[in-house]
């Protein structure tokens, strides 16, 4: 298992999905859904991509669960690492549902995904396709705060500030409305670079109304740095911005190290140009260093782990 997924696919949980529609199923097909809702809320992940491919297979597409089931068992993948099947189902959810809360929810899911997999325009696309379908409440402010951080990554600062500035109008007490208008006094003076510097990392997402959690693939961004091994012995970090000019990351290494934070400077080459990454760390082991981020993220909120 891939446990660099599991943070990432928590965004909404509690939440669950609304009753499902299409031509009635029998009592043998309710109870393979039911049961592999239930071992999805015991977090049963394996048990419950199984019992839900019983009852997919048994179905057809418009029938009443079908679309719930196949959100749920790509949810179920998702979290068990298996990234291909997770991102087919989710994809077929969000290219043929009918289900409003489901498609909206799958977009949200497809959206970390492509986030963590750092494909910024990819995620950007699903987040965006999010944001327009869901009302106006939690956990909105958190995906239009992500969207912006992708346009940011991708190099289009100016399209960040967008989707920044709605979730300060809308959310201006939440976390994600505070950190926007930090984000946003950040992108009116200096430029942080773009472009993230290594490629997996985590943030959860969770299903539906009546059921638990809910989270297409694009080609990566053009600026995309190569992913490196991690350091000498081992090592992890968690990374908490990359910077075009030294003097910015400079002064986030301060800030973090007033935190007393572990705070330095890594500089790497992106299509000839120096982007200064700032990492906290090392730590020996990546379950060490994904337990700081924790800490870590409610200091800078789109922290993610590297390498």
């Amino acid at each position: 298992m891939d446990k660099r997924i599991v943070p990432a696919i928590v965004l909404l949980g509690g939440l669950c999905l609304a009753g499902c529609t299409g031509q009635q199923i029998s009592a043998r097909q309710r109870t393979l859904l039911v049961d592999g809702e239930d071992a999805y809320r015991r977090q049963q992940f394996t048990q419950a991509s199984d019992t839900l491919t019983r009852f997919v297979t048994g179905v057809s597409p418009g029938q009443e669960g079908y679309e719930k089931a196949l959100y749920l068992r790509g949810m179920s993948y998702a979290q068990s690492g298996r990234r291909t099947q997770a991102y087919r189902d989710l994809e077929a959810c969000v290219r043929t549902g009918q289900e409003e809360e489901i498609v909206w929810k799958a977009y949200v899911s497809l959206g970390t995904l492509r986030f963590e997999d750092q494909q910024w325009p990819a995620a950007a696309l699903a987040y965006r396709a999010a944001a327009d379908r869901m009302p106006d409440e939690p956990p909105k402010d958190t995906v239009l705060y992500r969207l912006a951080v992708c346009y940011e990554r991708s190099g289009q600062p100016a399209k960040a500030r967008l989707p920044l500035r709605e979730v300060i109008d809308k959310f201006p007490t939440s976390v994600s409305g505070r950190s926007a208008r930090q984000k946003l006094n950040r992108l009116g003076t200096s430029s942080p670079a773009v472009t993230r510097s290594t490629p997996p990392p985590v943030t959860r997402t969770s299903p539906p109304r009546t059921s638990p959690p809910v989270a297409a693939p694009a080609p990566r961004p053009a600026a995309q740095v190569t992913r490196r091994a991690p350091a000498a012995g081992g090592s992890f970090a968690v990374q908490t911005g990359v910077f075009a000019v030294a003097s910015n990351a400079q002064r986030q290494v301060q800030q973090l190290r007033q935190r007393n934070l572990n705070a330095y400077v890594r500089p790497e080459v992106v299509q000839r140009q120096t982007r200064h990454v700032v990492l906290v760390g090392p730590y020996a082991t990546y379950d060490e260093a994904r337990r700081r981020l924790a800490e870590i993220k409610r200091i800078v909120p789109d922290a993610v782990m590297w390498p």
